[in-house]
């Protein structure tokens, strides 16, 4: 059933995208030039959204049925080919914007196709059983809502990003998104070293009180 869901999160996430990208970007009001990039980036990136769910379903199935060195080849993949595909595609094939989605497009199907070998492996203990429960689907929903909603790990992102969106095309213009896009990704990377920090903490309050 998992497998059913992530598939059709991952098309109702294109037909959202897909719908609703121009009232998304005439809601921002950005640049001429602004809009023109997000433009030819999500041409190919809506189709991303089809994949990811499936992806990050395989990844955390693989990894949990013991798998680690698919998990890791393709999270590795994930990173390293992300860069190597989107650079090849919008500096060699001058593709520009569109090569940069292309470029995680494809590098997001090479991490499906790594992850799916784990199902031919001799170590492989799961086995596929197609169903569908209303029951299940109201506790994929429930836990989903949890970790996404609540937590603000994602959904609550994504809504500050927007509001940040806004605001700064609103009052300073488009010129200044790439830097607010690289202040973002600095604080991104900044929570690996917040989840060192509450692994450690509760080490230290249990071993040294």
């Amino acid at each position: 059933m998992s497998i059913i869901v992530a598939v059709a999160s991952g098309l109702t996430l294109f037909a959202l995208m897909a719908v609703g990208f121009d009232t998304y970007l005439a809601f921002l009001s950005p640049e001429a030039g602004v809009m023109s990039y997000a433009r030819e980036y999500y041409s190919f990136y809506k189709f991303v959204l089809i994949v990811d769910p499936l992806m990050m379903l395989f990844t955390t199935m693989v990894y949990n049925d013991g798998d680690e060195l698919i998990s890791n080849i393709a999270n590795n993949v994930i990173i390293f080919g992300n860069i190597a595909l989107s650079v090849t595609f919008a500096l060699v094939f001058k593709m520009g914007m569109s090569g940069l989605a292309l470029g995680t497009l494809m590098n997001d199907i090479i991490s499906l196709m790594i992850l799916s070998c784990h199902f031919l492996r001799k170590s492989n203990s799961l086995s596929h059983r197609m169903y569908f429960r209303f029951r299940d689907l109201l506790g994929f929903l429930y836990y989903g809502f949890v970790d996404s909603g609540i937590s603000g790990m994602f959904l609550m992102w994504g809504v500050l990003l927007f509001a940040v969106n806004k605001f700064i095309i609103a009052n300073f213009g488009g010129k200044f998104l790439p830097t607010v896009s690289m202040a973002i990704s600095l604080l991104e990377f900044s929570a690996v070293f917040d989840g060192v920090a509450e692994a450690v903490i509760p080490l230290v309050s249990v071993y040294y009180s």
